[in-house]
């Protein structure tokens, strides 16, 4: 954002943050965005990111080339143990449609994967410019048809299965869920959606007041989003920026959405909590008090947001472990 303007947190309504957050806030802050660097420069820059967790080892990590629309892209499977019948994760990566791969969110998903004895399918869905959309959605809706078809060769139980994302990934789950919905045998059984990108408008009051001061900084939020939907006509499709949903189909999966505090895209978690609990999808949307956009990938210097995430992947994991309840 290139902006080292102090910031009153106070008279934005929201806490001050920790030393180490404040530090986190104000190196992003100061840095160039990825619009003004460009994608590929983007891209090296964010192979060599030093806050991830440490990667963990699993039981057994396979990969797999699938069909899609068309075109092939990789899935990598990690399972925590050889035992079958597992609930089955399927996860969409961050990095606003146009950065990432299979390293990208490689060590979240180990770690969902042994913290919760999941079956966890991390896609390598196609990005943008070169892939605009609807390339990334199809992608991810067919990854996850193809792991409930092979959920016994994966180790996996194909009636006990979930979407999750973060950033643009939770965007890209949340519209997975919306259209795999519409056909009730199709549907998950849970969504979580991790600090997600939903609305394409970014019109929001968070937007309004933090856009910009705090990363995402609205003109790279601006940019990422029109690298991936380039024709506006597309701009109202909910596989696209689900926000634009008037309401969820009736099979729509529970679903847990978390926010950060510091974050523009805090409020449009919020509406679409809203907006499923209008169409009476069982949904708990919280704040992550005193946490930045990102705060997942952060684990490794901000233990704040690993832990965060391993409380949503506890609540998913109980579900999904949970006594089926008859779909509608």
């Amino acid at each position: 954002m290139s902006d080292a303007t102090p910031i009153d947190f106070e008279q934005l309504g929201l806490s001050q943050p920790a030393p180490l957050v404040g530090a986190i806030l104000d190196a992003i802050r100061s840095a160039p965005t990825m619009n003004r660097v460009g994608v590929e420069a983007s891209r090296q820059a964010a192979s060599s990111r030093t806050t991830v967790p440490e990667r963990e080892e699993t039981w057994e990590t396979t990969q797999h080339r699938i069909d899609s629309a068309g075109a092939e892209l990789d899935v990598r499977v990690h399972r925590a143990s050889s035992e079958p019948g597992q609930p089955i994760v399927v996860y969409c990566h961050a990095g606003g449609w146009i950065l990432g791969d299979l390293e990208h969110s490689d060590h979240l998903c180990r770690r969902l994967a042994n913290q919760t004895g999941a079956v966890v399918v991390n896609v390598d869905y196609r990005l943008a410019p070169e892939a605009p959309f609807p390339a990334a959605f199809d992608d991810c809706v067919a990854a996850f048809r193809w792991a409930r078809d092979h959920a016994q060769d994966i180790g996996g139980d194909p009636d006990r299965t979930a979407l999750a994302g973060e950033s643009s990934g939770g965007g890209l789950a949340a519209a997975a869920a919306l259209e795999l919905s519409r056909n009730g045998d199709e549907a998950p059984r849970f969504l979580l959606l991790l600090e997600p990108a939903l609305d394409i408008s970014m019109s929001t009051p968070s937007w309004r007041s933090l856009g910009d001061l705090l990363p995402p900084a609205r003109e790279q939020m601006e940019w990422m989003w029109h690298q991936y939907a380039p024709d506006e006509a597309t701009h109202t499709d909910p596989r696209l920026t689900p926000a634009a949903a008037d309401s969820a189909p009736p099979a729509h999966p529970a679903t847990l959405i978390l926010a950060a505090e510091y974050d523009p895209l805090r409020d449009e978690a919020m509406q679409y909590a809203e907006t499923l609990a209008r169409s009476r999808v069982a949904v708990e949307a919280r704040i992550e008090q005193g946490l930045p956009h990102a705060f997942c990938n952060m684990g490794g210097i901000l233990a704040e947001g690993l832990q965060a995430f391993d409380r949503a992947a506890a609540e998913m994991n109980r579900h999904l472990r949970a006594e089926p309840v008859p779909r509608p």
